[in-house]
């Protein structure tokens, strides 16, 4: 049986490096394509404005690149918001959105914490001192309470300050919602999901006329992005449900 193509785009903050686990998971199912966005792999230069059309236009380009006959979009939470924003044609036969985010309103927090990184952010980005913060022993230590030190050293040697606090500052100003494609779409996420509120996402993919849900207890920052963590987290039989659910619709498209 052949493999669907799969155009996959890393979440925020990470990329194809920290995600390899993930990657290295879906590549058992599906001939997985990663595209890094700008700035956030050494080997990219940043966007000299941060927005998400500037994110959007770079995943038009690499799909062209790409030349691919057939593929579906994948986007890991910020990055589903990213592929869904694209301009697709017949080639495109479908979506994948693995633990999604959608805009500001569906983020999980307290409006304490939400007002503090506002401020931060406010601060860092109005005096421009996204380098000097970045790399700051205090913001080290602040990063090692949301990730392991493995995966910060990753982040701070590949992500790009000016793109790190710019587009963080962007997705919680963001509340755009989202325009659908006359695609199919499948939703992998955890009901309780402590990033994203997992009972709207939810509510919101159930209206979609051609939707799979499948739940997950994957959680939206692993300590371990490994693909046997993954094996663990995401049942066979959902994955091949997935896999199944996505080729059935690409045949009933090319009837």
């Amino acid at each position: 049986m052949n493999k669907q193509n799969l155009v996959i785009i890393h979440s925020f903050p990470s990329n194809s490096l920290l995600l390899q686990g993930l990657y290295t998971f879906l590549s058992d199912f599906f001939t997985v394509y990663p595209i890094d966005l700008p700035g956030f792999i050494s080997q990219k230069k940043r966007l000299k404005k941060i927005s998400f059309e500037g994110y959007v236009n770079h995943i038009q380009k690499e799909l062209n690149t790409l030349s691919l006959d057939s593929y579906i979009l994948g986007g890991v939470s910020f990055g589903f918001s990213v592929v869904n924003g694209c301009q697709v044609d017949d080639r495109c036969k479908g979506f994948l959105a693995l633990a999604p985010f959608i805009n500001r309103h569906y983020i999980r927090d307290d409006t304490y914490s939400y007002d503090f990184l506002k401020k931060l952010l406010r601060f860092v980005t109005t005096l421009r001192l996204h380098k000097p913060v970045y790399h700051a022993r205090y913001f080290k230590r602040f990063l090692h309470k949301q990730a392991p030190p493995k995966h910060v050293r990753l982040m701070q040697e590949n992500i790009d300050p000016y793109t790190f606090f710019e587009t963080a500052k962007m997705l919680i100003k963001y509340r755009k919602e989202p325009v659908f494609h006359n695609k199919p779409y499948v939703l992998v996420i955890n009901e309780e999901d402590t990033t994203i509120s997992a009972p709207k996402t939810i509510k919101l993919f159930e209206k979609l006329d051609n939707v799979l849900i499948v739940k997950t207890t994957s959680e939206h920052h692993p300590g371990e992005i490994s693909k046997e963590y993954f094996k663990q987290h995401i049942k066979p039989s959902d994955i091949m449900q997935l896999v199944h659910f996505l080729e059935s619709q690409s045949s009933l498209a090319n009837c």
